[in-house]
């Protein structure tokens, strides 16, 4: 198909390479990755000239002239596409999503491939294709009230093209595109109305859904551009280009969107009314874009807020921040070196997830580490609550009455709890013989007094609704255990037969009916020997009964668990399967284990008015206080019983000890032996070691005294030191040291369970349970964090439960990169990608403040550097003015020195000149000759002429000295 590209012009040979290329799209389709490296090979390796991105090119070419026409074509006046334009549009959308489909699933390769080919004679930019053509298709507000559908859907892909250039991340395309005109053309999109758009005839141009899908790749282009980026370059470019207004005004249209239409109210905090059967598919699958678009935009608000402010004081209502935090949930994850601030929408079930749910996770979930808690949250317990939010919100999408009870059960608890007292105070005073055999359900129709109709009326409401409840939870608690027993099932199955070990599969489900034949054997060994002694009795069959016919179904559990899976087939056995459930059913669900056993009990009132006090102890399962001392007697039910069978063998031993040294002395009843004596007879006494066993046990172990058994012995008698020894040792283990070890076990196990249960609180409270961050120390980084805020809003527990949900409903080629980076963690079971004791708020506050730091010390420094160069510019121009100063000081000094000389020269000569005249009558040849020449050579020897010439010597030496 490559090749076909290669060698064949777009629309020079007919179809073929529209052929070719729609057959390349079906075999990229879903981002397959080895179709992708096979094309990359071809391109990199065999075209060396670039034919098939020259292909594309020109077909992408092509279809811009197509554009520039339709765009001056509906400039003044919208004119409907004609079929000629409709194909034209049809095939750059196709051209579009065979080049997304190159790099589909965030093959880094073909991304870089997409920008430049340095392997090729010539590099072609099929991005800075893209973002031309997404500003010719954009190239205005009005651009989009007068495109058509087919304009619009071509738009779209051009953006998604784009977009999965950019997600992974691909770090250099994200620069390149960021610094691009293709962010104003977002900012051309995102602004403006969101309805649709019909021509005068009446027939739609585009509906509203395409204009928000438009609008919504705008917002996901904006965020494919921040993620996953290790600096914050294309954060500060984004910053300083994107206004808040225009995304918080989409923000605020979208809102309405949902609350108004899709919920079918004008109140806009009020969203999410209608249920979802009450809600098309369409507008269902409208109501995730939407959301969908929402989350993208929390996305960008966050990521530029970490270096810009406007988006943390951007104004938001209070309605809108209602409807974001219900729709729209935060996780934090650790991604490429940081904590990256991942939004994505709730699941529609999420309320499903019960508080019962929650607690009994928290109450059972280990918290020594971080890693094995989350491990257990995301890991282990995932599945079974994804079953339970799925099932009940099954349930309350089609059964109304399913809701209230889930909504309202404390309430109906409550309220039959009052019921239960009522009757038992009814049947209380009521005045019956001890011997009337009037049954419960006679008193409805048949009842003599008005108390009996009103107790009938009363055991008839406790039916209906314990029955009701009943119902409930077997239809709410029993599918998701069925779900469960399926997995574990298969898990053990797994490890014992699927990996070939079929003797120890054979072993661990064999081995329950070796423990039941041992433990049968042993009672049937005990039953003969007691025969041996005694006629056979009646509590034979009943021990049997109560003690075998439960282990016998635990047995038969424990076999069936691994053979509900088939190996072959992969289905289930059925029979197995269903008596699993049942068991599972009654012994380890606790709400359903209560209320069918209070339904018994009515049933029972029915028809033996003993039965009706019974229900009082329903208090237990109401009452948390109450519920943890019957966990103080549970929890040690071991010990318990090991000292429950030292009180057996004590009162063996001192039965059998009695026995043979006060076989005379033991009595059944004080007052009988006292008639037996006044009529002058043996008192009853016991007749072997059983009886004196069975006597002992009856009245010697409550009371912790022998003498209650024993009669009183002559202390003059040869016995009486030996009875003393007797009765204190007795005393003093069974009724001081047993009784309190009993205490002991029972008040030590309530004051552990306290203590743990305190401790696990209190770590729950001041840890955080995602990063394993504490109280003290998070509030003690700044008066601007709480620790509160932190652990509800930053690192949520069940936000994280949600966003694994999240994951595995969403389409993985519709992954962005830190999606597809979790989704593959998760397959390995890796949890390195969550936080630990950091968050992406404390990164990115340190990173602003470690940027403002470093801004404030570059301005300082810039500051100083520019207040030296200026100092030394002023010095230099200082010095070159003073010297210019003094140059011209220094002339105008020579030049007046030069005046002055001239000026006393002239003055000199006239004055010497007058008196030369006058001295020079005689000779006026010398005078002359010496005034007329500063030389004194060749002036003659006569006494005139020398003078005058010392005279004027003295004079020019004088004028020297003075300059």
């Amino acid at each position: 198909m490559a090749e076909a590209l290669a060698y064949h012009s777009p629309g020079s040979e007919g179809d073929f390479s529209d052929t070719a290329a729609e057959l390349m799209i079906e075999l990229l389709n879903g981002g397959n990755l080895k179709v992708q490296q096979s094309l990359f090979k071809f391109i990199t390796t065999d075209d060396y000239k670039g034919a098939v991105f020259g292909h594309l090119r020109a077909r992408l070419k092509g279809a811009e002239k197509g554009v520039r026409s339709r765009k001056n074509k509906v400039r003044l006046k919208y004119v409907p596409l004609d079929d000629h334009g409709q194909i034209l549009f049809q095939d750059l959308q196709q051209s579009w999503r065979l080049l997304q489909l190159m790099c589909e699933g965030h093959n880094r390769d073909m991304q870089n491939l997409l920008r430049a080919q340095p392997h090729s004679q010539v590099s072609i930019n099929m991005i800075q294709d893209g973002v031309d053509m997404l500003v010719l298709q954009v190239d205005g507000v009005g651009a989009i009230q007068r495109m058509c559908g087919y304009e619009m859907e071509a738009t779209c892909a051009t953006m998604e093209f784009i977009i999965e250039t950019l997600q992974g991340p691909c770090v250099t395309n994200q620069l390149f595109v960021v610094e691009s005109q293709a962010i104003e053309a977002i900012k051309q999109i995102i602004p403006g109305p969101t309805s649709g758009r019909e021509d005068m005839d009446g027939s739609v141009r585009y509906d509203e859904k395409l204009v928000i899908r438009l609008k919504g790749l705008a917002v996901k282009l904006l965020a494919a551009c921040l993620e996953g980026r290790d600096d914050i370059v294309c954060h500060e470019i984004l910053a300083d280009k994107i206004e808040p207004v225009m995304l918080q005004s989409f923000r605020s249209r979208l809102i309405q969107i949902c609350s108004q239409r899709l919920s079918g109210r004008t109140v806009l905090g009020q969203g999410w009314a209608k249920s979802k059967q009450d809600l098309s598919q369409d507008e269902l699958e409208y109501r995730a874009t939407i959301v969908n678009i929402l989350q993208d935009l929390e996305c960008v608000y966050r990521q530029l807020g970490s270096v810009r402010k406007w988006a943390h004081g951007s104004k938001i209502f209070s309605y809108e921040k209602d409807f974001v935090m219900k729709t729209i949930a935060t996780v934090e994850i650790y991604w490429n070196g940081k904590t990256e601030s991942v939004c994505f929408p709730k699941p529609l079930n999420w309320k499903c997830l019960t508080q019962n749910s929650k607690l009994r996770f928290l109450k059972t979930v280990d918290l020594s580490t971080t890693e094995k808690r989350m491990k257990q949250l995301l890991l282990i317990k995932s599945r079974e609550f994804f079953h339970e939010m799925n099932h009940l919100y099954y349930l309350e999408e089609n059964f109304k009455l399913a809701k209230y009870l889930k909504n309202n059960m404390r309430t109906v608890k409550r309220f039959l709890y009052l019921l239960v007292i009522l009757l038992n105070l009814n049947v209380t005073m009521e005045r019956v013989p001890s011997n009337s055999t009037v049954a419960g359900w006679m008193w409805i129709n048949h009842g003599t007094t008005s108390a009996q109709k009103l107790s009938g009326v009363l055991l008839l409401l406790l039916l209906v609704g314990y029955g009701g409840i009943s119902l409930y939870y077997i239809v709410t608690e029993v599918p998701v255990l069925k779900r469960k027993i399926l997995s574990d099932a298969k898990v053990a199955r797994y490890n014992y037969l699927d990996r070939g070990d079929k003797s120890k599969f054979i072993q661990f489900t064999k081995r329950p009916f070796v423990r039941l034949a041992i433990k049968l054997a042993f009672y049937v060994a005990l039953c003969s020997i007691h025969n041996l002694h005694f006629p056979y009795q009646r509590w034979y069959l009943y021990g049997l009964v109560l003690f075998f016919v439960p282990l016998l179904f635990q047995t038969f559990r424990q076999y069936f668990g691994p053979r509900i899976r088939r190996r072959r087939d992969h289905g289930f056995n059925r029979g197995a399967l269903w008596y699993a459930v049942l068991y599972d059913s009654i012994v380890c669900l606790t709400n359903l284990q209560n209320n069918l056993l209070m339904l018994a009990m009515c049933s029972a009132g029915l028809f033996y008015t003993v039965a009706i006090p019974i229900l009082l102890l329903d208090i237990f399962y109401t009452s948390a206080t109450l519920q943890r001392v019957a966990q103080a007697i549970i929890v040690p039910m071991k010990p318990l019983s090991v000292t429950l069978y030292v009180f057996v063998i004590t009162a063996l031993v001192y039965a059998t000890l009695g026995y043979r040294n006060f076989d005379n002395q033991f009595v059944y009843d004080e007052v009988g032996a006292e008639l037996e004596a006044y009529f002058e007879k043996d008192p009853l006494s016991c007749n072997s070691v059983l009886t004196c066993f069975e006597l002992v046990l009856y009245k010697a172990m409550p009371s912790g005294d022998m003498s209650s058994v024993l009669d009183d012995v002559d202390r003059l008698g040869n016995k009486f030191t030996a009875r003393m020894l007797f009765d204190l040792s007795f005393f003093i283990w069974v009724g001081i040291l047993l009784f309190n070890v009993v205490t002991g076990l029972i008040v030590d196990t309530f004051s552990q369970l306290r203590e743990e249960s305190i401790a696990r609180e209190d770590q729950l409270e001041n840890e955080c349970f995602v990063c394993g961050f504490t109280r003290p120390a998070y509030d003690d980084l700044g008066t601007e964090y709480n620790f509160d805020d932190h652990v509800h809003d930053e690192h949520d527990i069940w936000s994280y439960l949600f966003f694994i949900a999240y994951l595995n409903e969403k389409d993985v080629n519709e992954y962005n990169g830190v999606e597809s980076y979790v989704s593959k963690m998760l397959r390995n079971q890796n949890l390195e990608w969550i936080p630990s004791r950091t968050s992406w708020r404390l990164e990115t506050d340190h990173q602003f403040k470690k940027r403002m730091e470093l801004q404030g010390v570059s301005e300082v420094t810039d500051l100083k550097n520019t207040f030296k160069a200026e100092m030394v510019a002023m010095k230099e121009t200082i010095l070159n003015e003073v010297k210019n100063e003094i140059d011209e000081l220094k002339a105008t000094t020579k030049t007046l020195l030069k005046e002055l000389h001239e000026g006393h020269l002239n003055h000199m000569n006239k004055h010497f000149g007058d008196f030369g005249g006058i001295g020079g009558r005689g000779s006026t040849t010398g005078f002359g000759h010496g005034h007329g020449s500063d030389d004194a050579e060749g002036t003659p020897d006569n006494e005139r002429g020398m003078g005058g010439a010392d005279l004027h010597g003295r004079a020019s030496g004088l004028g020297r000295a003075s300059v």
